[in-house]
């Protein structure tokens, strides 16, 4: 939107804003409640039907890299926001859908739109990266569930399990974004700030989650 709120900038929806609105709104609504300077009567409750509703009706599955790492730190988030606080029936639904579209995604990636196996001149660092740390954010999840088994449910508990299999493909994209000869093709050095931010991100994860996401 406009600065003022006027007017869209951009009159399309991404595929994961819906999503990513819903978890903003849950943490607002839980920073005003724990914040005594804050009024506790926010109630963004309309707000967060519509969001649902979009959520319900529109597939989260993707098999771009930067995409899936998204939804799998937004997973983490909305999973931390559920042990802190589940006020809302909805966060363990759109929880175990976003862990499910995620596992559907990634296997997706690997077997039709994997770029791991070509030269660093056919791949753009910063997306491949982008899921390297949302296999961290995975990381971040188990922990919190061997911690916490309770706040949540069997199949959250299953669906994570079945991501934990993956956690590999993280190290195998830092390993070969570290590789000085990969950081000489032009596809580093295009993106160089984002590439190295990712990468440094990827390598330190705790952080990124600990500091953004708690």
């Amino acid at each position: 939107m406009s600065i003022d709120l006027s007017y869209p900038l951009v009159s399309a929806m991404g595929q994961h804003d819906a999503m990513d609105g819903y978890i903003i709104c849950l943490m607002l609504q839980q920073t005003a409640f724990d914040d005594s300077e804050l009024p506790h009567e926010l109630n963004l409750a309309s707000e967060m039907v519509q969001l649902v509703q979009m959520t319900q009706t529109s597939s989260l599955t993707t098999d771009d890299p930067l995409g899936l790492g998204e939804l799998l730190s937004d997973a983490c988030l909305l999973m931390k926001t559920i042990y802190k606080n589940d006020t809302d029936h909805h966060a363990s639904h759109i929880l175990e859908k976003m862990l499910s579209e995620a596992k559907t995604g990634i296997e997706k990636f690997l077997q039709t739109n994997n770029t791991l196996n070509y030269p660093a001149a056919y791949r753009l660092a910063f997306r491949e990266l982008g899921l390297s740390i949302g296999f961290h954010g995975v990381e971040q999840m188990e922990t919190l569930l061997k911690n916490h088994p309770e706040h949540f449910s069997p199949n959250i508990h299953r669906l994570l399990n079945e991501l934990l299999d993956y956690l590999p493909v993280a190290k195998i994209i830092e390993k070969f974004w570290m590789e000085p000869a990969n950081q000489m093709a032009t596809t580093w050095n295009e993106h160089l700030d984002i590439n190295s931010v990712m990468l440094a991100t990827s390598l330190q994860p705790e952080g990124y989650f600990d500091k953004i996401f708690l």
